[in-house]
């Protein structure tokens, strides 16, 4: 299965892509939080590593997917840049052809965006996802497979927790601050719903051969990743 993340500043002005993405059963995350650790450099936006196909949507600046770029490349990895058809050529000759696969136009087919992201794959021979090597800090017993197979698994709402709890790995997260990261407000009942979405976590770690408390509860605090 291809797993591709859409780094986005304005996430739900990618509904159209994501819906084409989607009925050609791409796993896809749309995220604009790991585009915004990307370009500040922050140690959180190696959660970019678990997907085999990144793209760069157009609401990015030229200047901006400069600065991330460095930190996508990697061998084997798609890197595909969202532009108005009319823009491309200009972005040709600022952006290099080394580290961009190819330009997706904003107006492209499902057809035409099944193409472009499946035929490198058979090209390169790499039909299975890019395996991805952790630092040896993060999560050393547990296996790569394992890992992207958990993530694969996280709805949208698990996989920002667990953005979150490891941009911040070895301190707490407060319950109020990952509810506020959610749902923009911090209820009694939205207490509960993320009681609800760790336990489904835990579930999903366990189910991998990972121990299910790799989330730790700190009690009255909040909750905090366990390296």
């Amino acid at each position: 299965m291809i797993r591709i993340l859409l780094l986005s500043k304005n996430v739900l002005s990618e509904q159209e892509l994501l819906q084409k993405l989607q009925r050609l059963n791409f796993e896809v995350f749309t995220s604009s939080s790991t585009l915004h650790s990307l370009i500040a450099g922050d140690p959180g936006a190696d959660l970019a590593d678990y997907f085999s196909v990144v793209i760069l949507s157009e609401t990015i600046s030229c200047r901006e997917v400069q600065t991330v770029l460095p930190r996508l490349v990697k061998e084997g990895r798609l890197i595909f840049r969202k532009a108005d058809r009319s823009f491309v050529e200009e972005e040709k000759s600022i952006l290099s052809q080394e580290q961009i696969t190819d330009w997706m136009y904003s107006e492209a087919s499902t057809e035409e965006i099944r193409e472009l992201i499946a035929s490198p794959f058979y090209t390169m021979g790499a039909e299975n996802p890019v395996t991805h090597t952790f630092t040896q800090d993060q999560f050393s017993k547990v296996d790569n497979k394992q890992m992207e197979n958990v993530l694969a698994s996280l709805s949208a709402s698990e996989f920002k927790i667990f953005q979150k709890l490891k941009q911040e790995r070895g301190h707490t997260v407060a319950r109020e601050e990952l509810c506020q990261l959610l749902w923009a407000e911090s209820t009694q009942s939205r207490m509960v719903q993320l009681s609800s979405l760790i336990k489904n976590m835990r579930v999903k770690f366990k189910a991998n051969d990972i121990d299910g408390e790799i989330i730790q509860t700190v009690w009255r605090k909040g909750y905090i990743l366990k390296q």
